[in-house]
């Protein structure tokens, strides 16, 4: 086998002190806790997770123009526009990011707690307590939008936000899903 192959058993708190926590190389955790997802029914959502979450990391709907996406990824723009229909902004100055129009939405924007400032917002509650596979969709909406990865071995991601109650979601949302979160 792998020299880093793990083999799953159980142990109890007095083996994994009588053990130690690292390798003897003392570079990393010698012991792995297994997490699990959260499993929960799908739900009727409003808007699609996916949308939701790159309107929440890159959406602009405080103003009365209605509701905005900017973004400089066209690939995030072509996934939202799978979902509903959005209109790219003609801009004169090519030095900002494209934005896009998503008509229609201010009413659903506004019932789901949406159209706040960047520091207040939140994901909505019925986002967090969705399925597995909305879930997904509303982490891949935010990460890419407003994520960023380490280097390939390092195998970790960065959510960037200056709300804190949304840190907070996020955290929750991962930890959800089975994987692992932290705040800085």
């Amino acid at each position: 086998g792998r020299l880093n192959e793990r083999v799953q058993r159980s142990l109890t708190t007095a083996d994994i002190v009588r053990l130690g926590l690292r390798p003897k190389n003392g570079r990393g955790w010698r012991w792995h806790i297994p997490l699990t997802l959260v499993h929960r029914v799908r739900v009727e959502l409003p808007l699609d997770p996916y949308v939701v979450g790159a309107l929440i990391a890159n959406g602009c709907m405080t103003t009365q123009s209605g509701t905005m996406l900017t973004t400089p990824d066209t690939d995030v723009a072509k996934l939202v526009g799978i979902a509903i229909e959005i209109r790219k902004m003609n801009d004169a100055d090519e030095t900002i990011c494209d934005r896009y129009y998503l008509p229609g939405l201010a009413k659903v924007t506004e019932s789901l707690g949406l159209r706040v400032k960047s520091a207040l917002k939140r994901i909505p509650r019925s986002y967090l307590e969705s399925s597995r596979e909305q879930r997904i969709g509303l982490l891949h909406g935010l990460m890419d939008a407003d994520g960023s990865s380490r280097d390939e071995t390092r195998r970790s991601v960065t959510y960037h936000t200056t709300s804190f109650g949304l840190a907070g979601d996020v955290v929750e949302l991962v930890t959800s899903l089975g994987g692992t979160a932290s705040l800085r």
